[in-house]
């Protein structure tokens, strides 16, 4: 007779984030909602948090961390 243990570990999968186009009319005013970046997370009872990390050039777009929901924040910046 003999005891073995076996133990099996869930790896965390990353978020899937879908792709999708943004088109900017020739004026927008602060504050206006572009888009929402839409995300699904393989593991489950996982809670979401959205970012810009790159490319925000004079933080022209604002994101809803919990939403996704992404604004513009500086119309200037856009010009």
């Amino acid at each position: 007779s003999f005891n073995f243990r076996l133990t099996i570990t869930d790896a965390n999968e990353a978020p899937k984030v879908t792709a999708q186009t943004i088109n900017l009319p020739a004026v927008v005013r602060r504050g206006a909602v572009i888009g929402t970046v839409t995300a699904t997370d393989p593991d489950a009872a996982q809670t979401l948090q959205f970012s810009i990390v790159g490319g925000n050039t004079d933080g022209a777009f604002a994101i809803n961390a919990s939403t996704g929901q992404i604004a513009v924040a500086k119309p200037i910046a856009l010009m």
